[in-house]
């Protein structure tokens, strides 16, 4: 699976970097943080020619709407959403993105499923019982 991330990484960018100069290929919507809020991770855009490739889709939906915004005003689909680990701070946008983009295609870790079937399982009763 990460061969597979690590070819979309490093080839397909690099492809995409043929038709637009690098600085135009390359966008981030930088996280926000607020007091009293969780903060949005960053987002990296990627101009590529079968559509954008979005890395980590941010957190709140006011972060990952900034995407949909990008992706719409350069006319072109979200074709791959790449998180780089499983925060919800990286991965919270994905289902908003995919709601719009369902072609999309997401290269995720397989980390996420083991931590709901794991800790994050009792995660909620060992803050009550913490409480």
């Amino acid at each position: 699976m990460w061969r597979k991330i690590l070819l979309v990484v490093i080839g397909w960018p690099l492809g995409a970097m043929a038709a637009p100069a690098a600085a135009e290929a390359i966008h981030l919507i930088a996280g926000v943080t607020t007091p009293e809020r969780q903060p949005d991770g960053n987002s990296v855009v990627i101009d590529a020619p079968q559509g954008f490739i979005v890395f980590d889709t941010g957190r709140h939906a006011e972060h990952t709407q900034r995407i949909l915004d990008y992706a719409r005003a350069g006319g072109k689909p979200i074709a791959a959403i790449i998180n780089s680990h499983w925060h919800l701070d990286h991965i919270g946008g994905n289902r908003m993105l995919r709601a719009a983009y369902p072609d999309a295609r997401v290269y995720a870790s397989d980390a996420l499923g083991e931590a709901l079937g794991g800790f994050l399982k009792v995660y909620r009763s060992q803050l009550a019982e913490a409480l």
